[in-house]
């Protein structure tokens, strides 16, 4: 019984010891992968970017789709009594409504790393 004991408390120290090498791996993903004959292949991420932090060019886009003053009707999906109902609703453009806008944009990671994000 002793000799099964000792085995026991050998093989989960043992397999302590071996558990803790995984933690240890660093891997790394470059920016861009190259083929030979294909295409290359650059990692972007997703960013979300206020509207305040846009350029001058990209804020006139924005407003030209949606000038000041004008209305926009949008419907939401609001679940009322375990019934999911539809409501129309109204807002007017101005500046308030173009503050809270967020935008998501993607970006290279090398474009993030110049910008300092």
């Amino acid at each position: 019984m002793k000799n099964y004991i000792a085995t026991l408390v050998l093989i989960s120290i043992c397999a302590l010891g071996f558990g803790q090498e995984s933690f240890k791996k660093v891997y790394e993903i470059p920016n861009t992968i190259t083929y030979c004959n294909g295409p290359n292949i650059t990692l972007k991420k997703v960013s979300k970017i206020k509207f305040k932090d846009l350029t001058d060019k990209e804020q006139d886009s924005i407003r030209a789709i949606y000038p000041l003053g004008s209305k926009l009707n949008y419907e939401i999906e609001k679940n009322i009594f375990g019934k999911k109902i539809k409501v129309f609703d109204t807002t007017t453009i101005d500046e308030k409504f173009y503050s809270r806008q967020v935008i998501e944009k993607k970006r290279t990671l090398q474009e993030m790393e110049l910008k300092g994000l």
